[in-house]
């Protein structure tokens, strides 16, 4: 894909940058994490996420289904293999075929550092199977400033940015709104979203786009964000922020639906107080809440119009909230970092005949994941040896609506799908070891083993699906957890 951008200055226009950091497992640092590798990436013409970093980093790909909202290959892995943060925080899509993979949910002009983290190193997040991507959000910077730019590319592609912040000392503030929309691109050959379609199905397919659609916009996209930082002393701060995103009418040519509705909210914050005492040189007490609705359906494709004038809408809601205490100090010459966390993720769909939205079927039977974890770091300098080991236990409990029971959705209670099997509990534990050796200033050797460890989804457990006129079970409740046990070598 090519796409030739046209910039154009409001206000103020400041040109866009993130720094991507890549953090290696030999890295002698359990705090903040020093940069390894840093691109000055500018924003100006790539809009997606997962489309950035596959273009600087080479150990990652993309799955590319649409415009915007192309999921993320870390080293082979690939959706919920993949842990993705932003602020350290979990948000999760609610398309079972990912249209709507976790790394959209989050506007390009929020992003400040993109955080890579390759294997099964990370013991502070629940699920790090494959590797961790976190997404930082930028800070409100000192003083009062504002910019507005606007973005004009090919294939009728436009974009208005704009912010304003306030800071002094002790309190600053951000806000900031977005706007964005695209004509259909072409491939090679010239064909836009609709005519591939075209030519892979054919325009008589029932899920052959409609000719009247021939020329519908590829997306629609808004966001409103606003972050803000209080400095209580000098020990203490206190950040929050509050980001809603809502993006409409996404083809999806390759799929049998488009998203019509894809709207996110996400709240996070978090409460920081430093040198407490010996055994407490920063302690970290962070809560998030994320809101996903994805509607999609067929209401550009011919299914809405042959035979039936009624188009189908799969309506889906995912919510995911959760709360973390961090604490670090030194002892006995030992770097610590220990922590709990926990979170509820809530995951239902169901089928809609439209547009009087009537009930049709049940897809994910309301089903709760619910997690509890504890996890210890520590890290050891010997000379020109450096030890570190991490350690995570997790508890894992997965509930679907056992007794839902709607003639018009599903005949019989979900429980008589899975033969009472709608329930599950998980115990893992997670670990790593990761040894150096300091050749010189410049050159080191590292020995690093891990594993990491997933829980199997809703929809692999529980997802229930309505084909030649039956209900039957999609899932398999029996699943077990995934496991990733890694060595990696390093000069």
């Amino acid at each position: 894909m090519r796409r030739f951008v046209l910039l154009s200055t409001l206000t103020a226009f400041a040109l866009a940058d993130v720094t991507l950091q890549k953090i290696t497992i030999e890295e002698s640092s359990l705090q903040e994490a020093q940069s390894v590798q840093k691109d000055e990436v500018q924003f100006t013409k790539q809009q997606d996420l997962a489309e950035i970093l596959s273009s600087y980093l080479p150990e990652i790909n993309m799955v590319r289904a649409s415009a915007i909202g192309n999921d993320i290959v870390l080293r082979g892995f690939k959706r919920d293999d993949v842990n993705v943060l932003i602020d350290g925080a979990k948000i999760y899509g609610g398309c079972p075929n990912r249209m709507d993979p976790p790394a959209m949910h989050i506007s390009i002009a929020d992003i400040k550092d993109v955080k890579v983290q390759e294997g099964p190193f990370d013991v502070e997040n629940f699920g790090s199977l494959g590797g961790v991507v976190n997404v930082i959000t930028s800070e409100p910077g000192q003083g009062f400033g504002g910019s507005a730019s606007a973005t004009i590319g090919s294939f009728g592609y436009n974009k208005f940015d704009a912010s304003v912040e306030a800071a002094d000392k002790k309190l600053g503030v951000e806000i900031g709104v977005s706007h964005e929309n695209s004509g259909q691109y072409e491939d090679g050959s010239g064909k836009t979203l609709v005519e591939q379609n075209w030519a892979k199905l054919g325009k008589t397919d029932p899920y052959a786009y409609q000719a009247k659609y021939k020329d519908l916009d590829a997306y629609t996209r808004s966001s409103i964000r606003l972050k803000s930082v209080y400095h209580i002393n000098d020990k203490q701060k206190l950040r929050f922020s509050m980001y809603t995103d809502k993006a409409t009418n996404v083809l999806y040519p390759a799929f049998q639906m488009d998203a019509q509705l894809d709207k996110t909210l996400m709240v996070n914050g978090s409460y920081t107080i430093a040198d407490l005492g010996a055994f407490s040189k920063e302690l970290e007490l962070s809560g998030y809440y994320s809101h996903v609705i994805h509607d999609m359906g067929t209401k550009f494709r011919n299914v809405g119009v042959v035979g039936n004038p009624k188009y189908r809408t799969h309506h889906v809601e995912s919510t995911i909230e959760g709360a973390k205490l961090k604490n670090s100090f030194d002892a006995a010459g030992i770097a610590w970092n220990i922590g709990v966390d926990t979170s509820k993720r809530n995951w239902n769909g169901v089928c809609l005949n439209e547009p009087a939205k009537t009930p049709r079927q049940i897809r994910i039977p309301d089903v709760d994941t619910k997690n509890a974890g504890v996890f210890v770091e520590a890290l050891k300098n010997i000379g020109d040896v450096t030890l570190k080991i991490g350690v995570r236990y997790d508890n894992t409990d997965i509930d679907a609506n056992a007794n839902f029971n709607n003639a018009a959705l599903v005949p019989l209670p979900v429980k008589n799908y899975y033969n009472g099997k709608t329930s599950k509990n998980y115990n893992d534990f997670s670990a790593n070891f990761v040894t150096s050796y300091k050749l010189d200033e410049e050159n080191s050797l590292y020995v690093a083993l891990g594993q990491g460890i997933r829980v199997p989804d809703a929809q692999e457990l529980y997802f229930i699906g309505y084909m030649m006129g039956n209900w039957t079970r999609k899932g398999n409740p029996d699943l077990k957890e995934t496991k990733n046990q890694e060595i990696d070598l390093g000069y």
